[in-house]
């Protein structure tokens, strides 16, 4: 890996460089995880899945089982001829709804295939709150990991929402959810 970073070239991000192709390979979780479109932008770099309602939920009747959702989704991304791939962003979105007493988890996981380990992003939310939220990953130019040379790879998405009532009524909803488009990834590319 060290002999291809030496090698290769960041495009910045003003440069043209053809699209890269996407494909979902595989989405498995809980009740809401089913995207209901993964589309790549006019930008060829920004690559943007909707969801229907992908939500936690804790008390008012919601079951035991609502408390934690999990979703994980892989993507095969394949860009263009001479290139490879990297995140350079990752933003994530929704709205929570706590009472005093009460806490909320979002947690993001991504990796791409050939890097050791994910990148973990946790957002943590303590009622009383009901707002909107956005949670970003931005690393440094010099900190984003790339897929391999040599054609596609796999793009790993797992997120996780978790709602405690904790102390909170629980005769009342408390809940967190993403918003459509939950997710968004920003790639870079560099020339292999």
């Amino acid at each position: 890996m060290a002999a291809l970073i030496a090698l290769s070239t960041v495009v910045p991000v003003g440069q043209s460089v053809p699209p890269v192709a996407v494909d979902v390979v595989v989405v498995s979780g809980s009740p809401g995880c089913t995207p209901l479109a993964v589309a790549v932008g006019p930008d060829g770099r920004t690559v943007s899945a909707a969801y229907g309602r992908f939500a936690a939920e804790a008390g008012g009747g919601a079951s035991p089982d609502a408390a934690t959702r999990k979703c994980r989704v892989l993507l095969r991304v394949v860009p263009p001829r001479g290139y490879t791939y990297g995140i350079a962003r990752a933003t994530y979105a929704g709205f929570v709804a706590l009472r005093p007493g009460a806490t909320a988890l979002h947690r993001a996981s991504l990796r791409v295939q050939g890097s050791p380990t994910p990148i973990t992003r946790e957002s943590w939310f303590t009622g009383p709150v009901f707002e909107e939220w956005t949670a970003d990953y931005l690393p440094e130019p010099s900190a984003i990991v790339y897929a391999p040379c040599g054609g596609g790879a796999t793009f790993d998405l797992s997120s996780e929402l978790k709602v405690d009532p904790g102390t909170a009524d629980p005769t009342v909803r408390d809940v967190i959810e993403t918003d459509s488009p939950y997710l968004k990834y920003v790639l870079a590319t560099r020339s292999c």
